[in-house]
């Protein structure tokens, strides 16, 4: 196959470093696009997917897989609390933090939510009474969780899932 007569090719000696990426493609040091990331270990990077093939694999291996009890169980019985100066107060179970948060649509009415955050900007929040899953995957590992938290904010409201995300990033810078 010829190459684009544009394509900028890629130093290096690995096959992912001979590709030839089209011009204005960058390498961004700090996406995991970079060839740090993709030649390292990083212990909590265990995979590459799309936030629709993770709300989906969620959804199917949780909300479909597990009984209502047991779903109910998770979010409803933390099982540590963990008081952190970075995070503030986080209740555990099973790998999720645990949340109460408002209804938009039923003031005083909490929703049990869990949540996953990693550590890079992305997050997993699983509404388990009303099945919903939403992932926000970052391709740009950063700190800042103004983006992240308001797509949460957004797309849970119009879900009627959440009157507000606060709760979920207190204690985050």
């Amino acid at each position: 196959a010829e190459q684009s007569p544009d394509a900028a090719p890629v130093s290096g000696s690995s096959v992912m470093d001979q590709m030839r990426l089209p011009a204005g493609v960058v390498l961004d040091p700090c996406c995991v696009n970079a060839e740090g990331a993709r030649t390292s270990t990083i212990p909590s990077f265990a995979a590459f997917g799309t936030a629709r093939g993770l709300a989906e694999l969620v959804h199917k291996g949780m909300l479909k897989g597990l009984s209502q009890r047991v779903l109910r169980e998770l979010a409803g019985t933390p099982l540590t609390r963990e008081n952190s100066p970075l995070f503030g107060t986080w209740r555990w179970t099973y790998g999720f933090q645990v949340y109460e948060l408002d209804s938009p649509s039923a003031p005083g009415n909490k929703r049990k939510v869990l949540c996953h955050h990693a550590f890079g900007g992305s997050l997993l929040v699983v509404v388990p009474d009303l099945e919903i899953v939403l992932t926000v995957l970052v391709n740009c590992l950063t700190l800042d969780r103004t983006a992240t938290r308001e797509i949460a904010e957004a797309i849970l409201a119009d879900l009627d899932a959440a009157a507000s995300v606060g709760p979920i990033f207190a204690g985050m810078f």
